[in-house]
């Protein structure tokens, strides 16, 4: 039942991981607070915080602060790293602290004094002031990469292509600083062109890696540095605290042999546990922007904040901390696919960044990897119906068809139309971004006339009755004249139906098991389906057997005994029943899309989809249905509890043949009273109890939620 249950073992495991936690929490504080104290020096007396002043001050504009900035960067690189450098070792000492915090001093009083000789050089109007703004305005010669060529498809995605004379075709590159949002110029102080991998790896912030290893900061091997499957994988930013960030972008045109955008990546971000802002907190960010259409896209963007309220950073399965307690959490290999079917021909910049935290005393790194894939329609051949089946590749989780001729289900990977004109197919990406293709069905050649369809029946043999169970076998042998590609064999005795699906080999045999052996005529009804969708239209031939079922031979004992065990056949039809829980879903979502369970059949097949939950919301819970038929040569069957994303909570699992009605009841395990009551739509009735032991309560799980059906409340008067 969907309860939670707790005992004193696991309080006293939990409150000893506790201390543990907070012993090694404790120390992290400590060497935290060094850290901030240099960097509520650097937020005070830094660069940016004196530049703004002075621009203001000596009526600078926007594009001349900018300027300067890029300017002067090696300078800046070189005074940050000396400043966090001396932070780094972490040492308490007074003398230390005034060390550095002189020299940066010093080191911003000569950055202010040439932007003062800017501002004069501005006034003279020399030859200085144009050099620097023509170098910002139109880009260095020999740090400006060319730009990527148009119209070439997905090239390099990967960095597959390794290095092409000292560089990364198809990859621009920008290092700046970690953005304050809260100021007005230079931001991330990224310049306005971009640089060759060859100007930028000297730094150490930009590292194409070729050589299989592992992440440095995660003890233990955890984290490869190159993704599972790749031979390569770019690092950008570094293990180095100093305020910077790091810009990637790649730009392809979309083809229409790979539509899909696949980009990987594994990050290392260290949370401040320290008084930091949201926005000065390392992050990591992937946006998109379509350079044919002039436009961004949402679809695909991604961005995570070092924050313990951030909603994907503070998920233990996605983020894990190095250590027990640490602040430095890191990612296994990622993966975010793009659909850009709609986007064919288009060119597209995909843009990545990751920053320090901007106070300068908290790091972030980023490894990448991608590739370009292709989720094809093919359009099946004509079947004997005249209709023909779509499939896909099934590159995305979920997928829906759109068309007048679609038959039966239109929300699988495998769809059957039969008409002639176009079909649109929407991918549904775990983000719930959605895209759509057209395909174009060509109709079928004029069909001549229909070939019979006859079912001839070459044999049969009746079992015996099972004195255990008053059940008997039916053996049948029988030839089909018409044998579609696809379709559905359904052998019915009443109200129990048995299915086998095609192709099957003529002739064909199969046993049906558990007959009621009560001595009647029993008409077997053998009917061919064309496809797999079975009513009256799509039947297109039947033939009956009458069958003389055994006399009864099982006479049950009333007074004792036991039910016979339940084991799932071949052919039949069952129901499966379960609820499930999505901890990670918005109280506003209709309905949970991430938790799901499947069926996997060993020794037959096809696998049924998976069923995903329906109905509504009741109490935080939401029922899984669905009806499954076994297909004939399963040996097993498993039951699978699956998620798309995140954590899910699964309960009340229940699999039982379709014809039958089935209850379940919850003891107390001390008391032995009934607590629950699952009735056939595994919807619960809740009794509740005083501590005399008498019913006071009775609760209904209904489609409205839980409510109170009676309530009873009694008292014994005093002497």
């Amino acid at each position: 039942m969907k309860m939670h249950n707790s005992n004193y073992n696991h309080v006293v495991t939990g409150f000893i991981c506790a201390l543990m936690i907070m012993t090694s929490a404790q120390t992290l504080s400590a060497h935290d607070d060094i850290i901030h104290k240099y960097e509520m020096f650097w937020k005070q007396n830094g660069y940016k915080s004196v530049l703004t002043v002075q621009k203001q001050m000596l009526q600078l504009t926007e594009p001349e602060m900018n300027a300067f900035i890029f300017a002067n960067r090696a300078s800046i690189s070189q005074y940050s790293a000396r400043y966090w450098e001396t932070a780094g070792k972490k040492d308490n000492s007074v003398q230390l602290y005034e060390d550095a915090t002189a020299l940066l001093r010093a080191q911003v009083g000569e950055l202010s004094n040439k932007l003062k000789i800017f501002k004069d050089a501005k006034i003279l109007n020399s030859p200085e002031y144009s050099a620097i703004m023509e170098v910002w305005n139109q880009g260095s010669a020999v740090l400006a990469s060319p730009p990527s060529p148009p119209g070439l498809p997905c090239q390099n995605p990967g960095f597959e292509s390794g290095l092409s004379g000292g560089n990364i075709p198809y990859w621009e590159f920008w290092l700046g600083d970690a953005c304050l949002f809260d100021l007005n110029f230079s931001c991330n102080g990224f310049p306005g062109t971009s640089s060759l991998y060859s100007s930028v790896v000297p730094t150490g912030r930009a590292e194409l890696i070729s050589t299989p290893g592992f992440d440095p900061t995660v003890p233990g091997n955890k984290l490869p540095k190159i993704c599972p499957g790749g031979s390569y994988s770019l690092r950008i930013e570094n293990m180095v605290n100093g305020a910077n960030a790091a810009k990637v972008r790649y730009t392809f045109t979309v083809s229409n042999t790979d539509p899909v955008y696949a980009y990987k990546y594994a990050l290392v971000l260290e949370e401040p546990t320290n008084p930091h802002l949201l926005e000065e907190k390392p992050y990591f960010m992937v946006s998109f922007f379509d350079k044919t259409l002039n436009e961004s896209f949402t679809c695909g963007t991604y961005m995570v904040f070092a924050d313990a309220e951030d909603a994907d950073f503070k998920k233990e399965d996605i983020f894990m901390p190095i250590a027990p307690g640490s602040a430095i959490k890191y990612t296994n290999w990622q993966k975010r696919m793009v659909d850009m079917y709609d986007r064919i021909g288009h060119e597209i910049e995909v843009t990545f960044v990751v920053s320090d935290c901007a106070l300068g005393g908290h790091f972030g790194y980023a490894y990448l990897d991608g590739e370009c894939l292709q989720d094809p329609v093919t359009v099946g051949p004509c079947l004997v119906d005249g209709s023909r089946n779509l499939t896909v590749a099934g590159l995305f989780p979920k997928y829906f068809w759109k068309g007048n001729g679609i038959t039966g289900e239109n929300s699988e990977n495998t769809v059957n139309v039969n008409k002639e004109g176009p079909y649109k197919l929407v991918r549904i990406s775990s983000a719930g971004c959605r895209t759509q293709e057209v395909i174009q069905v060509a109709p079928c050649p004029p069909q001549g006339l229909p070939v019979p369809c006859q079912i001839q029946l070459n044999s049969h043999v009746i079992g015996n009755c099972n004195s255990n169970n008053n059940l008997f076998d039916l053996t049948l042998n029988f030839n089909l004249s018409l044998v579609p590609a696809k379709g559905v064999i359904k052998i019915q005795d009443g109200s129990i139906a048995h299915y086998l699906y095609l192709p099957q080999n003529n002739p064909i045999s199969y046993v049906l098991k558990n007959l009621y052996a009560d001595g009647k005529i029993h008409d077997i009804v053998i009917s061919l389906y064309k496809d797999n969708y079975i009513s009256g239209e799509a039947v297109l031939c039947t033939y009956t057997l009458p069958v003389q079922a055994p006399a009864p031979c099982f006479y049950p004992v009333m007074n004792g005994g036991c039910i016979a065990s339940f084991a799932p056949c071949p052919g039949e039809t069952y129901i499966l029943s379960a609820w499930v829980r999505d901890p990670n879903a918005l109280p506003s979502d209709p309905t949970f899309t991430n938790p799901n369970v499947k069926i996997v059949f060993t020794g037959g097949g096809p696998n049924p989809s998976p069923a995903f939950a329906s109905d509504k919301i009741i109490d935080g819970w939401q029922r899984v249905y669905m009806e499954f038929t076994i297909p004939t040569g399963t040996t097993s069957l498993a039951v699978e509890l699956s998620t798309l994303s995140g954590t899910a909570l699964f309960d009340d699992i229940r699999i039982y043949p379709v014809n039958a009605s089935i209850k379940s009841y919850v003891y107390d395990p001390v008391s032995l009273k009934l607590v629950a009551e699952l009735d056939a739509n595994n919807y619960a009735t809740f009794y509740e109890y005083d501590q005399e032991g008498i019913l006071i309560r009775t609760k209904k799980e209904t489609e409205r939620g839980i409510i109170t059906i009676t309530e009873n409340r009694q008292s014994n008067p005093k002497n």
